[in-house]
């Protein structure tokens, strides 16, 4: 009799039993080619947990037949030998993968099972050591996902191996272990109806089941899908759990119809959307799983037809964008949908820096279009004149553009004119005259005199008065505000009703937007109307004169020269083109240094090092070359730019097919990059201090853009640090005593810090806009005192309705009280 558990005596006692009715099953080798024949063959890799069991899970019996490879944790690892066997006699076709929750692999440590292996055999203690027995399992889908990666590398694994249903390619196909909850739902749904009931449920399951089965089958017009059953698990998942959902919706809308044409109806309804999601997130996961060196981006899946991803992009464009790149690897472009349009936005800094590298193919146009239409007013007759010029704004014209004289070809001419007047000593004239009045508005908002403090009721809106006050005298001359008074309040109405105008609201919807332009677009017309009495801008006097009165810079009357040839210009388009250069001068600059000196304000320490910069530097008079070379106040700026500012930059090809990578781009089709979201891409940006102190890429640091030559890890570009361990990252060094200066370093994150666009379309004024912020800064901080009071528990946001549209200002009035500094 033999001893032991009474499990094991109880098994011999069943074999003894089995042995009288035994029978012999055919040989191996007489099986084993038919099976090879056949490529019917499963073998199924699982835990030797005996809670698994098998045979019952999958109904194996003596019909339907697998291979069972069982070891701790079903791990890969471990059956590759007997993989190898089993190929070798049989070639079976698929391979399961099948890992079970509450599996001993995920609660025990190898380290633990050394270590009692050990206290019984201390003298194989080296041996035990040595020995591998893998990791523990932390997750069933990432030990899966472990254990079909090994098998489809392994070199003892017949790459060969698929499944028939997911054809077509080279490489091995596994399948996933089979879902409890998709089997539960469909087996309680069918004990809530009766047989016709169910039958007709069916049909429309089995309809949606076999887009899903046929499309991933079809050889001929999808030859590069082979292997997306093991690599995409979870993306598999999803499709099948929204079919799930889709059949919930049918057979309850079902259920109830029977009772209620009313539900009828509403489940009429519902199904369009249902189906629209379905089919366009299959779409959807088809495109990005697709290895063609030639394809279309994938979309970002949507319910309603036709309009798309309309609805969701103008109301909540943020969080839309956010989670269309959430969908995807950051390197994969994401189609969306707009009713009749397309736009796809790319991301990732080998994508971004690939499209400015590509901007003799694309153009930026046709956001400039829409701007000139109807955000400043042109309406069909600034259609009409930038659309006759097609031949970009580089000197020479595009191939195979239209043959215009050089008087008409309005992008380049606002190009050349532009550049040429915002760089060099034209540059220098309008940031002098900007420090000039700017300090002249601050000494009239609060004299020289005024030693008390002055409550502030909304500090920003005291930045926004004064700095467009000065910006605009400085660049227009001092008739423009002169002969409109109510100027600076019309255009911050303005800018707050920028969103409709961009997002072609009627005018029905959005009467103040319209009103409000208008207002603007009359104002400047006053302005022409009046310079043009007193000035000839042909007069050859003026050759060489950088600025005066009536026209303000050199640059205006350059402009107003250059429209003067251009066929179908107006004097109301000549306005609301100047409307928009005022935008663009204010819109961006005037939050910009709004969020530099509350951020500096609410940070004494940082406000005692911005002050004792600001006096070193520039004592008594600004000193802008000084300003401009401090490493700390350029990285307060630079900081800013990448927080606050939301802008899309868009270009559209201007070649029938045009690539970046495999990703191919019709003409015509907006391709867009979200200034906000590379910014805050945690695989580039640098989130450690010098003091190893954590700062989120959502949160204002002031130094994020310096780099010290001491400190490889500095500066804003996220470094790895085992590289710089072995060497891979040069570390200067420094004597002892001797501090580390900082450097301002933007280049680091050349693809990611994208405040200004870039390529040939960058923003030209932004030479003037950073002397701008140089001077706010230095100005605030020099002549005054400024405590800001906010409410205790207040915190500071941008203003996210213009999200899209530049540096958004700070959410609702902040209080200060402020008098002026005494300057010994």
């Amino acid at each position: 009799m033999i001893n032991g558990p009474p499990a094991l005596v109880e098994m011999l006692d069943r074999n003894k039993k089995h042995v009288e009715t035994y029978k012999a099953p055919p040989h191996l080798m007489d099986v084993a080619p038919k099976i090879r024949d056949s490529g019917n063959g499963v073998m199924i890799l699982t835990c030797s947990d005996p809670r698994v069991n098998v045979f019952e899970i999958f109904g194996l019996d003596s019909v339907l037949r697998a291979a069972v490879i069982r070891n701790a944790g079903g791990r890969a690892a471990d059956a590759l030998r007997s993989v190898a066997i089993l190929q070798h006699i049989a070639r079976p076709g698929a391979i399961v993968v099948m890992h079970h929750t509450d599996c001993g692999g995920t609660h025990i440590e190898p380290g633990d099972v050394k270590k009692d292996l050990v206290e019984l055999s201390p003298s194989d203690k080296t041996t035990i050591e040595n020995t591998q027995f893998g990791k523990k399992m932390n997750s069933i889908k990432e030990s899966v996902r472990e254990d079909i990666a090994l098998l489809k590398t392994s070199p003892l694994v017949d790459h060969s191996t698929q499944l028939d249903e997911f054809k077509q390619g080279e490489g091995s196909n596994f399948t996933f272990p089979l879902d409890a909850f998709w089997l539960w739902r469909f087996h309680v749904r069918s004990e809530l109806f009766s047989y016709s009931e169910h039958s007709a449920l069916n049909l429309s399951r089995q309809l949606v089941s076999f887009l899903l089965y046929s499309t991933l089958t079809i050889k001929p017009k999808l030859p590069y899908f082979a292997n997306f059953g093991a690599i995409h698990i979870n993306e598999l998942k999803a499709v099948f759990y929204s079919i799930a959902m889709f059949d919930d919706i049918v057979a309850e809308g079902y259920s109830l119809a029977q009772h209620d044409w009313r539900l009828t109806a509403l489940v009429a309804s519902v199904v369009p959307f249902a189906l629209t999601y379905i089919i366009t997130s299959l779409l959807a996961f088809l495109a990005a799983n697709n290895k063609s060196h030639s394809r279309s981006p994938p979309i970002a899946p949507y319910a309603v037809p036709f309009f798309g991803n309309l609805f969701a992009f103008l109301f909540d464009n943020e969080r839309f964008v956010r989670n269309a790149l959430g969908r995807y690897a950051r390197d994969i472009p994401v189609q969306f949908r707009l009713a009749n349009r397309k736009l796809t936005l790319i991301s990732g800094t080998s994508n971004v820096l690939a499209m400015f590298r590509s901007s003799r193919y694309l153009d930026a146009n046709e956001i400039i279009i829409i701007a000139v239409d109807n955000a400043f007013g042109g309406a069909s007759v600034g259609r009409e004149c930038y659309a006759l010029d097609n031949t970009g704004s580089r000197k020479e014209p595009l191939p195979g553009s239209r043959p215009l004289k050089m008087s008409d070809r309005i992008w380049y001419l606002q190009h050349k004119t532009t550049h040429a007047n915002l760089v060099g000593p034209p540059l220098v004239e309008i940031a002098e005259r900007f420090v000039k009045c700017l300090g002249e508005e601050l000494d009239h908002a609060i004299p020289p005199s005024q030693t008390d403090w002055v409550d502030v009721p909304d500090f920003y809106g005291l930045i926004q008065s004064t700095m467009f006050a000065a910006s605009t005298n400085a660049i227009y001359g001092p008739h423009l505000i002169r002969l409109n008074p109510d100027l600076n309040k019309d255009f911050w109405e303005y800018d707050h009703h920028i969103p409709s105008l961009f997002k072609l609201v009627p005018r029905l919807f959005a009467p103040k937007a319209y009103a409000v332009r208008d207002r603007l677009v009359a104002s400047v017309k006053k302005w022409h109307a009046h310079a043009a009495e007193h000035v000839d801008v042909k007069d050859p006097a003026l050759e060489g004169v950088a600025w005066e009165e009536y026209y303000g810079s050199k640059m205006m009357r350059d402009r107003v020269v250059d429209y003067i040839g251009v066929a179908n210009m107006t004097d109301d388009l000549r306005a609301c083109l100047d409307v928009g250069l005022i935008w663009a001068a204010n819109a961006n600059i005037v939050p910009t240094v709004g969020w530099c000196l509350i951020d500096i304000l609410t940070r004494p320490a940082l406000a005692a090092t911005a002050r004792a910069e600001i006096s070193t530097l520039s004592p008594g008079e600004i000193n802008m070359q000084a300003l401009l070379a401090s490493p700390i106040l350029q990285s307060i700026y630079a900081e800013e730019l990448r927080l606050r500012n939301a802008i899309f930059i868009q270009r559209t090809p201007i070649i029938d097919t045009f690539k970046m990578g495999p990703w191919k781009f019709p003409k015509g089709d907006l391709i867009i990059v979200s200034s906000w979201q590379e910014a805050r891409n945690r695989e580039t940006w640098n989130q450690r201090g010098r003091d190893g102190e954590e700062h989120d890429v959502e949160e204002f640091w002031a130094e994020r853009f310096l780099v010290y030559k001491d400190d490889p890890l500095s500066g804003p570009r996220l470094v790895d640090a085992a590289k710089v361990k072995k060497g891979g990252e040069e570390v200067e060094k420094v004597a002892d005593g001797e501090a580390s200066p900082p450097k301002f370093a933007p280049e680091k994150v050349a693809g990611q810090f994208i405040p200004y666009g870039g390529s040939e379309n960058i923003c030209p004024g932004r030479f003037y806009a950073k002397q701008e912020a140089m001077a706010g800064m230095a100005l605030f901080l020099a002549k005054f005192e400024i405590e800001l009071q906010l409410e205790p528990g207040r915190v500071l946001e941008p203003n996210k309705a213009q999200f899209g549209f530049g540096v958004m200002g700070p959410k609702g009035a902040i209080k200060a009280r402020m008098r002026r500094r005494k300057v010994e």
